[in-house]
């Protein structure tokens, strides 16, 4: 498995803020941070998870991620535009790979060893 952790970042990930939520492949723990405990649910599959992440406001929105046991993760669902951009990333497999929601300002990023160039897929978005 080349993917051996998730993680989550509300807005500006580069302004050095802890991830909100991460899950360790290899241990299968799942970690939130106290100030999004309110914002973050999880529930437990037999083969993963499935994690939704709300926002501040009203109408509250929301991205819901899926995380497989077996190595990877993806975005299952958002209610952050018409085309739901966020939900045709490709699949997180390893390492150096991430899913971005604009709108929401959600970055799901995957660490590990990174994944050989050519089995990366190109995509345009707008």
């Amino acid at each position: 498995m080349r993917l051996q952790r998730l993680e989550v970042y509300v807005g500006d990930r580069t302004a050095g803020a802890p991830p909100v939520f991460q899950y360790d492949f290899a241990g299968d723990r799942v970690q939130v941070l106290d100030a999004y405990a309110d914002r973050v649910q999880v529930d437990a599959r037999a083969d993963g998870y499935d994690v939704l992440f709300w926002g501040e406001g009203e109408p509250a929105h929301f991205n819901r991620l899926a995380i497989e046991k077996s190595g990877e993760a993806y975005m299952r669902d958002a209610d952050c535009s018409r085309r739901k951009d966020c939900t045709h990333f490709p699949r997180i497999t390893g390492g150096g790979r991430m899913i971005v929601c604009v709108p929401h300002r959600l970055t799901v990023v995957g660490v590990g060893p990174a994944e050989p160039a050519d089995d990366f897929v190109d995509i345009v978005i707008g």
